[in-house]
């Protein structure tokens, strides 16, 4: 399937109709067109299909299958939990739908029995991918479904480190912003500065721009915390400069309403 139809799926999952019947048809015709082939994708539309299907043996089973084969393990292993007593219609599925997993764990998971797909989990964990994988589902749906990829968004940031915690963390800030989640945003960041060693620039600078109506002094502090650095962004200076006039002329007026306010009379306590 080329890009041009890819992206018509997406268009298809923001333009459902609200009625239950022909959402839930038209998913189904999704899925069947795409499943197995463009696995994100259907990823996406078996989370749809999550909150309206009231037998979900079968999604569940696809959602197991589609989460190998992406590599979100974990969330593999959620989804076979919530069937993995179904012997008899594991075993009949699996024979349409086989997982792509050693014989030995399929033999287990029809079964009833997980702890041999775990231990291969285990086995075959790249975190890096996982990481990956991850944040590449949550980032899709995004604007599909905001909270189920602020999950995904949530565990991509806990497993990650260095430059890509980095990413996925202003990431996130980006996802709060654009759901009207100002707060949250502004403590992810501070949780991030505050609580660790991280000086990095770019994070600096995104709390800075969040706070500098409501906190201009934390604010000024960290843009010059930038500057020291030496990783000055084009308009630095110029936030430094507002902030410490918009800071000075708060002192004077504050200086005056007292001088106003006193009614030459001394209290003592």
């Amino acid at each position: 399937m080329n890009d041009t139809n890819i992206s018509g799926i997406k268009h298809t999952l923001q333009t459902l109709p609200d009625d239950i019947k022909n959402r839930k048809e038209k998913l189904v015709l999704l899925f069947k067109d795409n499943k197995y082939k463009n696995i994100k994708e259907s990823i996406a539309i078996l989370l749809f299909l999550e909150k309206i299907f009231l037998n979900k043996e079968e999604l569940y089973w696809h959602l197991f299958n589609h989460y190998i084969i992406f590599g979100l393990y974990d969330e593999a292993l959620r989804a076979l939990r919530t069937i993995i007593n179904e012997n008899e219609f594991i075993i009949n599925i699996c024979k349409e739908y086989k997982p792509e997993l050693p014989e030995n764990v399929i033999l287990d998971i029809t079964k009833g029995e997980s702890n041999s797909f775990k231990a291969w989990i285990t086995k075959s964990l790249d975190n890096n991918k996982y990481v990956s994988a991850y944040y590449e589902i949550a980032v899709y749906l995004r604007d599909l479904l905001p909270d189920r990829s602020m999950e995904f968004m949530k565990k991509a940031y806990k497993l990650s480190d260095g430059k890509m915690e980095i990413r996925i963390l202003l990431n996130m800030v980006k996802t709060y912003i654009e759901n009207n989640n100002k707060e949250k945003a502004i403590k992810v960041l501070k949780d991030k500065i505050y609580n660790s060693d991280e000086h990095d620039s770019a994070i600096i600078y995104r709390l800075a721009s969040l706070i500098e109506n409501e906190e201009p002094d934390k604010a000024l502090n960290l843009f010059k915390q930038i500057k020291k650095n030496g990783n000055n962004y084009l308009d630095t200076e110029e936030r430094i400069s507002n902030l410490t006039k918009s800071l000075k002329k708060f002192i004077i007026k504050d200086q005056d309403e007292d001088i106003n306010n006193d009614n030459g009379t001394i209290q003592f306590s």
